[in-house]
């Protein structure tokens, strides 16, 4: 349980909006069988985006 808490905290680093942009685009996938490579890769990275302007805790 631990390995998957370090795993768990080195791709979000800390940030709680990253894990939140990261479902919601898998469910976008899962949801829009026709959802484009670039719409699926564009909340991808707007969430990273985003996440780079989150607050530190």
């Amino acid at each position: 349980m631990r390995l998957l808490r370090e795993i768990y905290d080195f791709i979000t680093g800390g940030s709680r909006l990253t894990p939140f942009g990261l479902a919601l685009a898998v469910i976008a996938a899962f949801a829009l069988p026709t959802m484009r490579a670039e719409a699926f890769t564009a909340l991808v990275v707007a969430t990273f985006v985003a996440s780079t302007f989150e607050k530190p805790t």
